[in-house]
């Protein structure tokens, strides 16, 4: 049985076939984010950051910088299709938001740090839960560079 899009919550969120490219649910760049960074803490600790690559293009300012800036393009693309079926190219965008380039992890997790040094961690922990929208809009609010 295939999902509608609007039924799928698994982590992180394809599409299923006959989706829409602008029904795509951004929920990978908040929990996939918040999954990396939940690790960051030990894995600095334990001097394991360079042993994971979202790790070093998190330390990496210039890379993470890049890496805003495509998935800000790439998500506004995606929204911009509308109703239009995922297509060929939407589907590039998705594999590298969840596995090429992994910028629902690395992205998301960028978020996360901005999100918790500013607002804390308890405001992190309540945007994850109240989804992706407003983790968005939360991290868009602290002047981030892509705005």
């Amino acid at each position: 049985m295939i999902l509608p899009c609007s039924c799928l919550r698994g982590i992180p969120p394809f599409l299923a076939p006959g989706c829409t490219s602008g029904s795509v649910d951004p929920r990978g760049v908040a929990s996939e984010g918040i999954a990396v960074l939940a690790a960051y803490q030990r894995r600095q600790k334990d001097h394991a950051l360079g042993d994971d690559p979202d790790y070093v293009a998190l330390n990496d300012q210039a890379r993470i910088q890049s890496d805003i800036a495509i998935y800000f393009r790439d998500y506004d693309d995606l929204k911009s299709c509308g109703s239009r079926v995922a297509d060929a190219d939407a589907w590039k965008v998705i594999k590298r938001m969840s596995s090429g380039e992994r910028l629902w992890y690395r992205v998301g997790a960028y978020m996360a740090q901005r999100i918790e040094a500013s607002k804390g961690r308890v405001v992190l922990v309540d945007l994850v839960k109240q989804g992706p929208t407003k983790f968005i809009a939360t991290y868009k609010s602290l002047g981030s560079p892509h705005t």
